[in-house]
């Protein structure tokens, strides 16, 4: 049995409670962090910097570990490999990086895309995803409208597949059992079989920013600049739920399925605020989590923070729109990580459900 047949199993249980309660904050120091990302067992997170950084961290008790250095512009996105010894990134100098999670160094450098790359995501080349590959397949997406597939064995400059199906940027991208999903700036959901070789083409309608699968590969979820989600189904493209409440119409913005599927989170570009819904019984948001500057996540002592935020900070963050663009759901727990200016937040269940789990 694989982890996300487990994961199916799993998901008919009840559900977890709510990450409603701040845990830790954490002052990354990197101009603004681009993407916050748990690693593959959610033990670590790494933040992608505006100062061309990417840092490593103990999110439970906000130590820095590492910081890796060598893109020359800010990086747009970083994911951990499945066994958690790489690090794959992209940023806006073009280029796509593996790094060695323990000694800080590139392990590879590849600068195929024609502009800035967007998201990396790493994927299992076997079908049976508990495999722990030593050397991962590494996927990109880019404005420049291409997915490129890289293999770390192949000491070559080269991706070994290229993807240009796209008329426009390319924001997002997914991966389950068998399947790649993309979105795209030309409103277009592409879904990649690489065990069929096929392309299903899904016309969404707006601008997307988003895509996420479901654990049982049959549903997925779009995020897209109208402020809407939608949840589709995989097989024939019907659209079984909008999820609406929160502001998608001009950034790129996360959304993702957490609590093994039972809820879906997302940023919002007004007010600071991270909606979350219930994946069946509500198109409303169940839940905000409240990231404005001045409320109490941001002066509240949390037990591994040893001084409050600034005053200036703060001042600066309500000068201007202060958005959560980036989330990231703990693979097994209900833990959240969330992300806006420079600082990242990890939520937690309040104390008395983490007991009733």
């Amino acid at each position: 049995m694989t982890s996300e047949d487990a994961a199916d199993e799993d998901k008919q249980k009840t559900p977890l409670a709510l990450p409603t309660q701040p845990y830790c904050r954490i002052h990354c120091r990197q101009s603004a962090v681009r993407a916050a990302r748990f690693n593959a067992d959610g033990n670590y997170c790494m933040t992608a910097g505006g100062d061309k950084t990417i840092k490593l961290w103990n999110p439970y008790n906000c130590r820095l570990l590492k910081t890796y250095t060598g893109h020359g512009g800010e990086v747009s996105d970083v994911q951990a490999g499945k066994d958690n010894s790489q690090l794959g990134s992209g940023g806006a100098d073009c280029l796509v990086m593996l790094w060695d999670v323990a000694t800080g160094q590139s392990i590879r450098r590849w600068r195929r895309h024609a502009g800035r790359v967007n998201s990396v995501l790493f994927i299992s080349p076997f079908y049976n995803t508990d495999a722990l590959d030593p050397s991962p397949i590494l996927l990109s997406t880019g404005v420049d409208g291409m997915v490129l597939v890289w293999d770390a064995r192949a000491r070559t400059p080269y991706p070994v597949q290229t993807m240009h199906e796209a008329r426009d940027s390319v924001t997002c991208c997914a991966f389950r059992r068998n399947q790649i999903v993309t979105g795209s700036v030309d409103r277009c959901v592409r879904t990649y079989d690489i065990r069929r070789g096929e392309m299903i083409e899904d016309y969404i309608g707006y601008p997307i920013t988003s895509v996420s699968i479901t654990l049982d590969s049959q549903c997925f979820l779009v995020g897209t600049q109208d402020s809407t989600l939608r949840l589709f189904d995989a097989l024939t493209g019907e659209l079984l739920n909008r999820y609406t409440g929160h502001t998608n119409q001009t950034y790129r913005m996360d959304s993702t399925l957490m609590n093994l599927d039972h809820h879906i989170v997302s940023g919002s570009e007004n007010d600071g605020l991270v909606f979350i819904w219930d994946f069946i019984q509500s198109s409303i948001p169940i839940h905000k989590l409240d990231h404005q500057p001045g409320s109490q996540i941001w002066g509240v002592l949390y037990p591994h923070n040893s001084e409050p935020v600034a005053e200036l900070i703060i001042e600066t963050a309500k000068s201007v729109n202060f958005m959560i663009h980036s989330v990231s759901a703990h693979p097994r727990q209900s833990k959240l990580l969330t992300s806006g200016g420079d600082f990242v937040w990890l939520w937690d269940a309040e104390p008395k459900d983490v007991e009733k789990e």
